[in-house]
């Protein structure tokens, strides 16, 4: 099997790897972290030990990698940018609250809540590598209004979500966006 590693400079010994979990270990004691592993063409990125069995023998594995400091970076870079285009599409949610249409509402902030999941996953794991104080208000805040509107849209009280929405999540995306910056800012290499 022919292995080629992008994003990492790092050598393998042949002797020492057994499967591609040996070898995505490798990478990973390296201080990188896998986004993509291809094999003869496929991305198999998200297979379990079972299925990667089935596709023995694999004549060229590719794997894509990158620094944990860069990818933390990219992710914020994304975060930034999605919580940007989020704070305008609340604007939306509202209006079509406000216009009696609840069905296309409801859908838009429910594709929403998928990236604000997103969110708190990255928030948690900012949290789990330091980068951001558990005990900041910010915390608090963020949990409190995520709770709050969940609740809201179970209810399905449209004036409540209309309240949460504007005066809550908005300023708290707002409080997340400056973290997001504060962050990046941080983990910026120096010159």
């Amino acid at each position: 099997m022919r292995v080629t590693i992008y994003g990492a400079d790092i050598e393998l010994e042949k002797a020492n790897y057994e499967n591609i979990g040996d070898v995505i270990d490798a990478i990973e004691v390296a201080g990188f972290v896998v986004t993509e592993v291809i094999a003869d063409g496929e991305n198999i990125t998200g297979f379990t030990e079972e299925e990667l069995e089935k596709i023995k023998p694999i004549e060229e594995l590719k794997i894509i990698s990158k620094n944990v400091k860069d990818l933390t970076r990219d992710t914020l870079v994304e975060a930034e940018n999605y919580i940007l285009q989020f704070i305008s599409g609340v604007e939306e949610i509202i209006n079509k609250f406000n216009q009696g249409r609840e069905a296309e509402s409801f859908k838009l902030l429910s594709q929403g809540l998928e990236g604000l999941e997103w969110l708190n996953t990255l928030l948690g794991s900012l949290i789990s590598m330091g980068e951001v104080d558990s005990t900041k208000e910010f915390i608090n805040n963020w949990q409190g209004t995520m709770e709050e509107l969940l609740d809201a849209m179970e209810r399905q009280d449209i004036v409540l979500l209309n309240d949460i929405l504007e005066y809550e999540l908005v300023p708290v995306l707002e409080d997340y966006l400056e973290l997001v910056k504060e962050v990046k800012e941080q983990s910026e290499p120096e010159n």
